[in-house]
């Protein structure tokens, strides 16, 4: 199950009727030199903190940065774009819009980064002390 399934809030609509609203998703583009989170700027696998992300994700945890935002976790909605450039997507018009040991993401393939992107949708785990 992943991060947000199965988790809905009970919230009231203008006529005073009850229902459950779920948890909105965060777009997740994997790209081949990088990712992109909520349609924002390319986020490249050589930075320490983007690696981190992306350890977090191999290693089936949630990741780090989200956690303060998202205490409970959230669904992703993930998008394989690793065949391709983050350049060449956008400039094809495509845009981003639409427990393993310490890697370095430089020598990872796209196999690898496709699974990242799929352990995403894992849940929330906690993250041992240091992290």
């Amino acid at each position: 199950m992943g991060a947000g399934d199965g988790k809905a809030e009970i919230v009231r609509g203008p006529s005073g009727e009850t229902r459950l609203r779920m948890p909105d998703a965060l777009l997740l583009v994997m790209f081949r030199d990088g990712f992109q989170l909520r349609g924002g700027p390319l986020r490249s696998y050589q930075q320490s903190s983007n690696r981190s992300f992306v350890k977090d994700l191999l290693d089936g945890y949630f990741p780090f940065e989200l956690k303060r935002e998202f205490p409970e976790g959230v669904p992703f909605k993930l998008v394989d774009q690793t065949h391709v450039a983050f350049d060449s997507a956008v400039q094809a018009g495509g845009g981003g819009g639409g427990g393993g040991g310490v890697r370095s993401l430089s020598s990872l393939t796209a196999a690898q980064v496709r699974v990242a992107a799929c352990l995403a949708t894992r849940g929330t785990g906690e993250r041992q002390s240091g992290w």
